[in-house]
């Protein structure tokens, strides 16, 4: 006979406010991925990172922007806030593109995305002409589970970011994450946007 995932075992359920829910399983905590409850950070975000994407040269596709549930008690949060207020002046200051490659950050979530990034070898030069989005408009938290993802996705701003990378008024390089990529499709069909003969893009990473 088949056995039910966890039958028979037992998991801890915690939920803080603003509403952070955790998973106890084994002695592992798991932070349940959706949209971010910190109040500063939502306010924060612009819903992109990095330069104006209108105005941008080079925009980076990603999926969300992933944050530790516990970002505000991070010794980097202060950072957080003032790259997201004028991303363009944190990375000609710090001589880093994000945050995240701060000394002072362990390694925590959204490392590996702007560690990849950072290999492309851009120098503070290009502050001004590159741009993060997302196809989510919020900040989020915990590991990308894919229904709750596909709930949080806003038809008008996948529409806008659509005319924003297909629009020929200025030439643009589009650069698309993996992960991202791989989901255009559906997202696409879902909200009717992303029609790949209008997509100019250049390379995938």
């Amino acid at each position: 006979m088949q056995r039910e995932p966890y039958q028979g075992q037992v998991l801890r359920l915690d939920i803080t406010f603003p509403i952070t829910c955790r998973v106890t399983y084994r002695g592992r905590t798991l932070i349940v991925f959706d949209r971010h409850a910190s109040s500063q950070l939502v306010s924060a975000f612009k819903g992109y990172q990095g330069q104006e994407p209108r105005v941008a040269r080079y925009i980076f596709v990603g999926l969300d922007a992933n944050f530790s549930p516990t970002i505000e008690d991070s010794p980097i949060f202060p950072e957080i806030v003032q790259y997201l207020s004028y991303g363009v002046g944190y990375w000609k200051e710090t001589k880093r593109h994000h945050p995240f490659l701060s000394p002072s950050y362990k390694k925590g979530s959204g490392y590996r995305y702007h560690y990849q990034f950072a290999k492309i070898g851009l120098t503070p030069d290009y502050a001004d002409k590159v741009s993060f989005v997302e196809l989510l408009s919020c900040p989020t938290c915990g590991k990308t589970e894919e229904k709750r993802f596909m709930e949080l996705l806003d038809g008008d701003y996948l529409r806008r970011l659509d005319s924003l990378v297909g629009s020929s008024e200025n030439a643009r390089s589009i650069f698309i994450a993996r992960g991202a990529y791989t989901r255009l499709y559906a997202i696409g069909k879902a909200f009717g946007c992303f029609a790949w003969e209008q997509l100019r893009v250049r390379l995938k990473y």
